[in-house]
């Protein structure tokens, strides 16, 4: 019986080894990247020179990000390895799951939250932000009117009160004029941009809620053209006006956007 057990390990073993004859070889110095990140445009092609920075996975918040910030290649593509050097790797091997984070977006671009496990490749679509995404306006309308040519009428004047963000702009009839009361929570350089194709006229008004609004008609006041973006000197706490009108019909009915923040 032994006998027989013996010679029937050794034809087991042959056919283990004629069966695994073309298999490769185990490679013990396997480069396959720990992550890769794809990046998908609006127009579903790879996005280059996108920036992305990836922070170790915590579920409750507060994982720590890695210094090194690479960008997308020719294919959209970005890959994150294990090593000792900060700007060229990750140097924690206990992070096996990265949350991802895409740099300098345009305002009215996003995408979905992206977390990428050890050995994953995965691929990111941007996409439109939805007003799911968007700020909302803590009150007003976003209405008024003149009561002379430069001066806002006090009691129909309703603008929007924003802070920093990013918020729905649309217009709904031709020659529309939409307005805002922006409050910069820091004193710095601040921006009011336009995006999606809209052709507008910003323009910033002058004075307060107490002493009238109104519309120098200053040439460095004002910017206008499609996807336009105004520059000035805010103070923190201190609201500014602004008048925002449709320059043309294409723009009716079209979600755009408008961004309120510093200018870094």
């Amino acid at each position: 019986m032994k006998k027989l057990f013996g010679i029937f390990a050794l034809m087991l073993v042959a056919i283990m080894a004629f069966a695994c004859l073309g298999c490769p070889a185990p490679n013990p110095d396997d480069d396959t990247p720990a992550f890769t990140i794809k990046v998908i445009g609006l127009d579903d092609q790879a996005v280059q020179g996108m920036q992305v920075q990836v922070c170790k996975y915590v579920e409750n918040g507060g994982g720590a990000c890695y210094a090194y910030v690479p960008s997308t290649d020719k294919n959209g593509v970005v890959t994150f390895d294990y090593g000792d050097d900060m700007f060229s790797t990750i140097t924690d091997t206990t992070a096996t799951a990265l949350e991802v984070h895409l740099q300098n977006l345009p305002d009215n671009i996003t995408y979905d939250l992206c977390i990428i496990n050890k050995g994953e490749s995965k691929t990111i679509k941007l996409r439109l932000k939805t007003d799911a995404d968007l700020n909302q306006a803590a009150s007003g309308d976003g209405t008024g009117s003149y009561v002379e040519d430069t001066t806002i009428d006090a009691e129909s004047f309703s603008p929007y009160a924003v802070a920093e963000g990013t918020y729905r702009l649309k217009f709904t009839t031709a020659g529309q004029k939409i307005y805002f009361a922006y409050t910069p929570s820091v004193s710095m350089s601040q921006r009011v941009t336009v995006l999606g194709g809209l052709n507008v006229k910003i323009t910033q008004l002058s004075g307060d809620a107490e002493n009238g609004i109104v519309n120098s008609g200053e040439a460095t006041k004002s910017i206008s053209g499609e996807d336009c973006e105004y520059v000035f000197a805010g103070t923190r706490n201190a609201v500014a006006y602004f008048e925002v009108e449709l320059m043309d019909s294409e723009g009716l009915n079209v979600d755009g956007y408008i961004t309120f923040n510093y200018k870094a």
